[in-house]
């Protein structure tokens, strides 16, 4: 089974209609001295070690992004419009038979002449490879969208057939296989008459961001075996078991938001060699220690970049969080947090919350405040105020 999500929205032609998760309504991030977290995929070059890819670098190896010109002639009441896309083997390096290639969902979007986009949705779908040229039996996919009310399409204007950012996988290692994708589009009126675009050419070359290479090699296939997921506290760690190729294999996981794209969070590791599973982790916190609750994408890349699967979660806060403060030294205090005191070393529990907490400081005779430390899902927003996302500890610290 493929583990992809359609949610990914991060290839979408704007105003295109893609079923998608929404996030809630968040507050505005805290202001922070830290450098802006990364917004994007992870660079080939996070690679821990050299090793085979995709001999195409792009951002997103291994997925598609083929754009054609659109078509111009407006379907009418009743009408239609559909699209068909196919897959051959541009070259393998060893016996085809027994590969079987996992294609995620793809869309296929069309500006309109009134602004915006429709599309075309694709589920996810496999097929094998089999021996000698040509395009692939098996790898063929048409859809068609009705247009009961009619559709203009805008003049000049290109299409784009896109997985999202999700790779194509393949039962076997990267250099095994290339293959090659191509399609075409027709738009079907209301008196019948039809008109058939040409097919795309598949190229080797990137035109990122409008175009990916449409001749690639797929990334070695996994599959999810388990996730923790789609509804979790925040603090926690989200978990996903994984199956297939993962043997002395380096994943690496963002957490991102499901509407904007931003990254709140990452985390890489490598499988044991000869593993049969391998399970990752991600915590569902900001790099900060805070994180609102809302809708939010788990991307799993490999070691060359490609985006493996995206899996959903929805990151609530759990009903209290326990805790901790200390102070250094402990003579010192006690400190006053949301309107109570306590001493060094006193666990106590509040509320999650996205309004942060007052906290005071109190002065320690012989001594002056030098700074905090933090633990957990605790981020000193302002001088006098804590925002309590999960559980944790702060320590006030004195020279």
């Amino acid at each position: 089974m493929i583990a992809v999500m359609a949610a990914v929205l991060l290839l979408a032609v704007p105003g295109v209609p893609l079923p998608g998760i929404l996030e809630s309504a968040a507050p505005t991030d805290p202001p922070t001295s830290r450098s802006p977290p990364p917004s994007g995929d992870p660079p080939v070059s996070n690679s821990p070690s050299p090793l085979a890819c995709n001999r195409v670098t792009t951002p997103t190896p291994s997925s598609i992004l083929v754009p054609v010109a659109g078509p111009s002639r407006a379907t009418g009441r009743g009408g239609s419009v559909g699209a068909t896309f196919e897959f051959s083997v541009a070259n393998a390096t060893s016996r085809q038979s027994g590969i079987t290639v996992e294609v995620p969902s793809v869309f296929a979007a069309f500006p309109l002449s009134g602004g915006g986009s429709t599309s075309i949705y694709f589920g996810p779908r496999s097929f094998p490879l089999t021996g000698g040229g040509g395009w692939l039996n098996g790898s063929r996919s048409s859809a068609t969208l009705p247009a009961p009310n009619g559709l203009a399409f805008a003049a000049n204007a290109t299409a784009l057939l896109s997985s999202q950012k999700i790779a194509v996988l393949a039962d076997t290692p990267y250099g095994s296989v290339t293959l090659e994708v191509r399609w075409q589009w027709t738009v079907t009126t209301s008196n019948g008459s039809t008109t058939t675009g040409a097919w795309s050419v598949p190229t080797s070359s990137s035109g990122w961001p409008a175009s990916v290479p449409s001749i690639f090699e797929p990334a070695p296939a996994i599959t999810r075996l388990w996730e923790s997921g789609p509804n979790a506290s925040i603090g926690s760690n989200f978990t996903a078991r994984l199956g297939g190729n993962v043997s002395a294999r380096y994943f690496f996981l963002e957490l991102e938001s499901a509407s904007t794209g931003k990254v709140a969070q990452d985390h890489g590791l490598t499988s044991s060699a000869g593993a049969s599973s391998a399970t990752v982790t991600i915590v569902l916190l900001n790099y900060d220690r805070y994180l609102y609750p809302g809708n939010y994408l788990v991307h799993i890349h490999d070691a060359c970049g490609a985006l493996l699967m995206s899996l959903p979660v929805n990151a609530s806060y759990a009903s209290s969080a326990t805790l901790t403060d200390y102070l250094q030294p402990a003579t010192c205090g006690p400190v006053t947090f949301n309107g109570v005191s306590y001493a060094n070393g006193r666990s106590f529990s509040v509320a999650p919350a996205s309004t942060p907490y007052a906290v005071t400081v109190p002065s320690c005779s012989g001594h002056s405040f030098h700074g905090w430390h933090f633990s957990g899902g605790l981020y000193l927003s302002s001088s006098n105020k804590i925002l309590v996302s999960s559980s944790g500890s702060f320590t006030v610290v004195y020279s």
